[in-house]
């Protein structure tokens, strides 16, 4: 289980050798990566959980504010970061485009820009294709031949790969779709930091 903090970025953009690319604050800066002997981008990503981005809304899209959550204009994105305190402390303490946020605005972000448009049940199209080819084959061949029929009818083993709650390949509830499930699957405790932002 990792204590981590979350962190808000506004992410800009910047045109470098005539394309157009995200503008990240330059997080190498900070002591604590300095120290790691790592670049920053895989420093979050093994001391911390890695980018939780903004996928409603991009750098070409405009929204409005909703809750906690500010208005991401055209031209920015907003991300969040789950990082060791020390990292949090002096990200905010460096960059203005840093901010240090509680967990019920971390919530509230996961679950209305980060998870949104993620299915709650994840779907194996492979499987469920397989399992369908059994299904059409055995009516298929229930009249000439039932007792092939009956072997390729779904099995106790099918059957579980349709339900979700089930570890089978086919349907799987998607473990990160919630915020709650998110922070179990990732191994994620969130530390409050003393003075949290919005």
């Amino acid at each position: 289980m990792h204590d981590l903090v979350p962190v808000r970025v506004v992410i800009g953009m910047k045109v470098v050798n005539g394309r157009v690319t995200q503008d990240y604050p330059d997080f190498n800066k900070l002591p604590v990566v300095k120290a790691s002997a790592m670049d920053w981008a895989y420093y979050v990503d093994k001391e911390g959980s890695g980018w939780l981005y903004d996928s409603v809304c991009g750098h070409c899209e405009e929204l409005p504010g909703e809750g906690s959550i500010p208005p991401s204009p055209r031209g920015m994105q907003l991300g969040v970061l789950l990082v060791p305190k020390q990292f949090a402390d002096e990200a905010v303490a460096m960059f203005a485009e840093c901010q240090v946020i509680s967990e019920a605005a971390c919530q509230e972000f996961y679950e209305k820009r980060v998870s949104a448009d993620q299915p709650a049940v994840d779907v194996d199209q492979g499987v469920l294709s397989g399992m369908a080819a059994k299904v059409i084959l055995a009516n298929a061949l229930r009249a000439s031949d039932p007792v092939l029929a009956a072997k390729l009818d779904l099995s106790p083993e099918d059957k579980r790969c349709l339900d979700p709650d089930m570890p089978e390949r086919g349907c799987r509830r998607n473990p990160r779709k919630s915020w709650e499930g998110f922070k179990k699957h990732a191994g994620v405790r969130i530390v409050h930091p003393s003075s949290p932002g919005p």
